[in-house]
């Protein structure tokens, strides 16, 4: 990831920061660490005031911390809470924000190394910023999408009856690895048969076999950006109420993403795909949100779901996945990733939606 980003991104954070009247923002997490330095690694500790920004790691990385990072100072650890104490006291921090997924325990050690400081739990200063992305990052999104679905398309011609879910998923994350991708985004789904009812279903040794409806949910990551892909196969050719069910999904997606613009609540777009499956009868067999943010991590903010107050907003990238799920039956879920623009958005991913038949 290029650091040219580094300088916007922490001024963003910095307008978040004023907003929620912070003088100071403690990053801990990783993906955000990498999101304002450029820079991955697994121990890290960003300060940011308003005019400075310290990157804190340790022995392991900080050769390279130092090479690749241009912006922030960096850093040796040594003693973390103490070195951090150090640098808020010199700072003149007073109102101190932290990830609220910090835990209370470390919470309660920070609140008293970093005294007189105060605490304060908050996501805004950079779920805001990360929420919309840049034209470098939603290409680099689109990469990850585009390697995501010809290795969606491969499986698709290879799978066949007689395959284990497990061995399905085994294949599928060969081909995740052939077509560049750095690994999974997230554990790959397959679920066949009755085991598709089960939207976040486990794979295993259920073996495929002829009138099976077999879900895949995939994704990779490219230059440290998510991809989310779903799909359903059928082994043989579909039912009749394997067809109406896939239709009903598949026009409650359109006509959401036909919704999707600048300005509109994400809690108007997934009231036009419940609402459609709720008109066909299936209103009951549809709960969970209609889609998500993705970007360095797989979910992000904003989400389009009922509880949302989020309004769209133009760079905005996220899923929108609905699904239909019958117990004992099966399920359908058809999922594509949408970049929002002023004026509508984006469809990033170009897989068939068809039924794949095996």
């Amino acid at each position: 990831m290029s650091v040219d980003e580094t300088p916007a991104r922490l001024e963003a954070v910095r307008a978040e920061m004023r907003r929620e009247n912070l003088d100071g923002y403690l990053v801990l997490g990783r993906a955000n660490s990498l999101y304002v330095s450029g820079f991955a690694c697994s121990s890290s500790r960003v300060l940011i005031a308003p005019d400075d920004a310290l990157f804190f790691t340790d022995f392991r990385y900080i050769e390279a911390a130092r090479k690749s990072i241009g912006v922030l100072s960096v850093r040796r650890d040594t003693r973390a809470k103490q070195d951090l104490a150090r640098a808020i006291k010199r700072l003149g921090i007073k109102r101190l924000g932290v990830e609220r997924s910090l835990p209370y325990g470390a919470a309660l050690e920070y609140a008293e190394a970093f005294a007189p400081a105060q605490l304060i739990a908050t996501d805004a200063p950079l779920q805001k910023p990360r929420a919309r992305k840049s034209a470098a990052e939603i290409d680099r999104i689109r990469q990850a999408i585009r390697q995501t679905d010809a290795a969606y398309a491969d499986l698709a011609l290879d799978i066949c009856e007689g395959w284990s879910e497990l061995e399905t998923r085994n294949r599928l994350r060969r081909l995740i690895e052939r077509h560049g991708g750095f690994g999974e985004a997230f554990d790959s789904i397959v679920a066949s048969g009755p085991n598709s009812s089960r939207p976040h279903a486990v794979p295993g040794e259920r073996r495929l076999k002829r009138g099976d409806l077999v879900q895949i949910d995939t994704g990779m990551t490219v230059d440290h950006y998510c991809s989310d892909l779903s799909r359903v196969l059928c082994a043989g050719r579909p039912t009749e109420k394997m067809k109406r069910i896939h239709r009903i999904v598949l026009d409650a997606q359109r006509k959401a993403i036909d919704a999707i613009r600048a300005g509109v609540s994400s809690r108007k777009i997934d009231s036009i795909a419940r609402g459609w499956i709720e008109k066909k009868g299936f209103g009951r067999c549809f709960g969970h949100g209609l889609g998500h943010g993705l970007g360095l991590e797989i979910h992000e903010e904003p989400r389009f779901n009922q509880s949302s107050d989020t309004i769209l907003e133009e760079g905005m990238a996220m899923t929108v996945e609905p699904g239909i799920y019958l117990p004992g039956w099966g399920g359908v879920r058809i999922e594509d990733v949408v970049a929002v623009r002023a004026d509508g958005c984006e469809i990033l991913t170009a897989a068939a939606k068809e039924f794949a038949v095996f």
